[in-house]
């Protein structure tokens, strides 16, 4: 798997949810903001933590819906 040490940190203070797959990788929130950090896979939910900014984003898979 693969994170920033301090986002998994962060990661792991925040949820108690077992760990899937981890990446890291790019953030955009709300049209404007950037961020580097690391994304978290949980079977409940997408976790995005980038600590250098004190963000963390959680997604609940249920709020997904994906067409094909």
């Amino acid at each position: 798997m693969a994170y920033y040490k301090n986002d998994y940190e962060m990661f792991a203070r925040e949820f108690n949810e077992k760990l899937i797959a981890s990446a890291k990788s790019y953030f955009k929130y709300d049209n404007k903001d950037e961020y580097n950090g690391s994304l978290f896979v949980t079977e409940k939910a997408f976790i995005f933590a980038a600590q250098k900014k004190a963000f963390i984003y959680r997604i609940p898979l249920g709020d997904l819906n994906i067409k094909f």
